[in-house]
């Protein structure tokens, strides 16, 4: 049973390499050629900063997350820009949805709805709050955030380092999951749960995307591609999930700001999943 559930892991994630490799070279050009000019050009710090940070958090690179905070802390952004841009955030999942090959109209609906959800938080968070921006610490200090233009060769490099990276977190977890399947899917049933699991089993999964590593965005990506872990569930969790960007504002601004942040995230990330578990509840079977 381990060695099948072995070569299947290893068969899966050599799979998606071709994919992968192009897709995150192509994201490091994005994030060291394109976004400081994005940035500049669509003035973040302005009304449009909701937008563009719910851009910049659909590019799957976690120094997206951390460039924003970095704004933030520096007072060039507001709040409801972070907020977009943390809600926008998915990590690892969308390559990793890409990389699958055979569910693209659940790409297209997945990235629909963190825009949305981005968007629609982000400016209502500017809205009541009057674009607030960072309340400093008394000693905090200010870091400013670049973004440096790397050359092709750091750019290859990068790419493929990091898609060597992804590809093991996609091993460990799809290896993990087969033997928690090949044991029993009764095991699992609370992951794909019925009806009455649906707010516990949001909660918890919201919760464990909000953990600051990759590993937690490519293990919900997992889930849901691959033990029924139902959509909105994992759209909560993938909310949820903001990159390194809440170690940037829990060092650099006020805890209790901080704090407030990431409890408005985690809430309207819960809500959503909740939400569309409720109107859309829609799984992929299990293997």
């Amino acid at each position: 049973m381990i060695g099948e559930v072995l070569l299947e892991s290893v068969y899966d994630t050599l799979r998606m390499l071709p994919v992968l490799v192009p897709v995150y070279i192509l994201l490091e050009y994005l994030s060291h050629r394109e976004v400081p000019g994005l940035v500049h050009r669509f003035r973040l710090g302005g009304p449009a900063g909701p937008l563009v940070g719910t851009l910049l958090g659909i590019i799957p690179q976690c120094s997206m997350s951390v460039l924003v905070t970095s704004l933030f802390a520096s007072g060039r952004v507001s709040l409801g820009t972070v907020l977009a841009t943390y809600l926008a955030t998915s990590d690892e999942a969308l390559p990793l949805m890409i990389a699958e090959g055979r569910h693209a109209r659940v790409v297209v609906a997945f990235v629909a709805l963190k825009v949305a959800i981005a968007l629609a938080a982000g400016y209502l968070a500017d809205l009541v709050l009057g674009r607030r921006y960072a309340d400093l610490p008394p000693t905090g200090r200010v870091i400013h955030s670049h973004t440096e233009k790397a050359s092709w060769a750091e750019i290859v490099r990068h790419g493929v380092r990091h898609s060597a990276v992804v590809a093991a977190w996609v091993f460990s977890a799809t290896f993990l999951l087969g033997l928690i399947l090949a044991w029993g899917t009764g095991r699992v049933s609370w992951l794909a749960g019925s009806p009455g699991w649906s707010v516990p089993r949001v909660a918890g999964v919201t919760l464990f995307g909000m953990i600051p590593n990759c590993a937690a965005s490519v293990a919900i990506t997992e889930a849901f591609l691959k033990a029924g872990l139902p959509f909105g569930t994992a759209v909560a969790g993938l909310s949820a999930g903001a990159g390194f960007g809440p170690i940037v504002l829990l060092r650099e601004v006020r805890l209790r700001q901080a704090l407030i942040l990431l409890g408005w995230l985690a809430a309207i990330a819960m809500a959503a999943g909740l939400v569309i578990d409720a109107w859309y509840p829609f799984s992929i079977p299990v293997r």
